[in-house]
């Protein structure tokens, strides 16, 4: 059966029966009350009846009984009774609708307790008329029960009334019934609106291939509503993030310390490669894009991420290629012009600036050498610098490592890639500033206290524009063409999370200070 089918059948039938047993109840409810109205009525005019001076004195002088039938008949034509009858201490009718049953005994058999105790009371018998409800009350003449008065209505006619009015409640439960089937294959026809036309069976096929498609991407994956609560996860992302059950519904903000989740919600636009450390201080490289309905209505945003270690790696294995291949190619450069200006120091005959030229050059090498290999306590940032010197040869531009630089120690905040990263986008957007003509010159320095690691970079640029000086951190802000714009975003944020300061000065070319509180852990 069809989804909306069966939602519609069952609400049906549960209409079917909760109103059949409202009608039951209410029939029930109704049958009870009426009896109860029908039996005050028939005990107060029995009581009533007891009560006249003519049935005293006509029950107290059998003579004159005749007076009785007369009086009672007249008196129940008038009430909404069938039968007014009277009998004396022997049960011997005095009055009857059928005058033939006059001094014949009462029938029933439940005369008995008026006649011995002159109580009165109602109750169910069968008469001579049929099954009825009678009212019993005694008759007393001068402090002597001489008879009683039973008042009586027939349970059929009991019956027909209360049939009469519970027919008039039908229409109602009728119009009810009909009223909850319209209900129910409306709500039936927006459910399966709501769930774009699929079955159960169709729904729970799609959620399983989902699951089983997201299990086995080794991205981790969740997703938050519009303000930001988890709802969803993988096993990558509980790995990484350390989730369980306990933590759904709670503010993404607690695992991944980064708020691009509002701006995707606001432009309702992707950011990509947002690098982010969490709680166990790891660093991964997250995506946030936004969840929408199939009317494009924002559900929330799905964050995929990857750790950035293993990316690391991976990128290291590809980027150690390119920098052997920079430095060869630079190394070629190099040497290939230095040669030529040796060759032609020799055929000129200039043997002494020839040696004084080879000297010079070697002088260089070793105080980089030198420079590196015994104040930069640091290989990943030794094998960075020597990239870029080799990068700088070849851009024609020079690259001057200060002979003061030193570094012993790395803040607890900071650790070897974080410090390549800023230290590298520093130095390349100093390069990409400066003129190739040969007049271009980068000067970097790096050192240590016991209070904070500082990192220098100037070039002798054109500087910063104006236009972008306020926003120069933000992400995608650059001068430059193409997917730019993101070194000094990362920067700032590496910074940030070392608590650090990072500033700028522009005078003849741009400056900029990196400085990040340490407290003494030992560089590896």
């Amino acid at each position: 059966m069809k989804l909306q089918s069966k939602i519609t059948t069952y609400i049906t039938v549960i209409l079917s029966i909760v109103i059949t047993l409202t009608g039951y109840l209410s029939f029930t409810e109704m049958r009870r009350l009426i009896k109860e109205e029908r039996s005050k009525e028939v005990l107060k005019l029995a009581k009533t009846v007891s009560t006249i001076d003519l049935i005293k004195n006509d029950l107290r002088d059998k003579d004159t009984r005749g007076s009785i039938q007369f009086y009672v008949e007249r008196l129940r034509l008038q009430t909404n009774v069938q039968f007014i009858v009277v009998i004396d201490m022997d049960r011997v009718r005095y009055s009857h609708p059928y005058e033939e049953n006059i001094g014949k005994p009462f029938v029933g058999g439940d005369e008995e307790l008026v006649l011995s105790t002159g109580e009165s009371y109602v109750s169910e018998a069968v008469g001579t008329l049929g099954p009825s409800l009678r009212g019993f009350a005694p008759v007393y003449k001068d402090g002597v029960q001489v008879g009683a008065v039973v008042v009586g209505i027939l349970i059929g006619n009991v019956n027909k009334e209360i049939y009469q009015k519970f027919s008039k409640f039908i229409p109602f439960l009728i119009l009810s019934l009909t009223i909850g089937i319209l209900g129910a294959s409306l709500l039936a026809y927006s459910i399966k609106e709501s769930i774009y036309g699929l079955e159960p069976e169709e729904i729970a096929l799609l959620l399983s291939q989902k699951e089983a498609i997201i299990e086995s991407i080794r991205e981790g994956i969740v997703a938050v509503d519009t303000k930001g609560n988890i709802i969803n996860y993988n096993n990558v992302a509980s790995q990484l993030l350390s989730l369980n059950n306990k933590d759904l519904g709670k503010n993404i903000i607690n695992y991944i310390k980064d708020y691009s989740i509002l701006e995707v919600l606001e432009k309702r636009t992707s950011i990509k490669n947002i690098e982010n450390r969490i709680n166990n201080n790891r660093n991964i490289i997250c995506n946030y894009n936004i969840l929408m309905d199939y009317d494009k209505n924002p559900l929330g945003v799905v964050i995929n991420f990857r750790d950035f270690t293993e990316m690391k790696e991976l990128a290291e294995e590809l980027t150690g290629i390119k920098k052997i291949l920079w430095s060869l190619r630079a190394q070629n450069h190099e040497f290939m012009n230095k040669l030529h200006t040796i060759s032609g120091l020799i055929q000129l005959e200039e043997y002494d600036k020839a040696i004084e030229y080879i000297s010079k050059v070697g002088n260089k090498r070793r105080e980089i050498s030198d420079i590196l290999n015994k104040d930069i306590n640091n290989l990943p940032l030794q094998g960075l610098l020597l990239s870029k010197y080799n990068k700088a040869e070849e851009e024609k531009v020079e690259f001057l490592i200060c002979d003061k630089a030193k570094l012993d120690f790395l803040p607890e905040e900071l650790n070897s890639d974080d410090l390549s990263s800023i230290v590298g986008n520093l130095v390349d957007n100093a390069i990409e500033a400066v003129k190739t003509d040969g007049s271009g010159i980068v000067k970097f320095n790096i050192y240590n206290d016991e209070s904070f690691l500082n990192i220098i970079v100037e070039d002798n640029g054109h500087g910063i524009e104006e236009s972008i000086k306020h926003k120069i951190f933000e992400r995608g802000v650059s001068t430059k063409e193409g997917q730019r714009g993101y070194g000094m975003h990362i920067v700032k944020n590496i910074v940030d999370k070392a608590k650090g300061t990072i500033e700028y000065q522009v005078n003849d070319g741009t400056g900029v200070i990196v400085k990040i509180p340490m407290k003494g852990k030992i560089s590896k």
